[in-house]
């Protein structure tokens, strides 16, 4: 997976919790296992799934915030604290962003916000 960055606009100041540190999956079997695969979430983390607009939490030990994002890095859909075997799914949605619990509200986002993202690391690296 490659590592990152991302930030929202419409926040009236950059503040370093207002920035989240992300892995973002590059083929269908990141997407699949989603964070299953990694440590769990902690504050200031997500996962940026691409080409996705469902999630499950089937196998999760605890809740995540999910930030569905249309294909401009719009967010189109905001889901707070979805808890362990739930399901999600967003159709105006071409990526997910998974976030620790409580993410949303820390970050005062809202639908119509946009996302930016940059690429710190590729895979096998840092």
């Amino acid at each position: 997976m490659k590592q990152g960055v991302c930030s929202f606009s419409g926040i009236e100041k950059q503040q370093p919790q207002q920035i989240l540190d992300v892995a973002i999956t590059e083929s269908f079997l990141e997407r699949n296992r989603g964070l299953l695969a990694l440590a769990p979430l902690q504050v200031g983390q997500g996962l940026l799934i691409t080409k996705c607009n469902s999630i499950h939490t089937v196998g999760m030990h605890y809740p995540i915030d999910l930030i569905y994002l249309n294909r401009a890095l719009q967010i189109v859909k905001l889901v707070m604290s979805i808890v362990p075997s739930r399901a999600s799914i967003c159709w105006r949605a071409s990526a997910v962003l998974e976030a620790y619990s409580g993410t949303i509200e820390a970050l005062n986002l809202h639908v119509g916000m946009q996302m930016t993202y940059k690429v710190t690391a590729a895979a096998g690296t840092a």
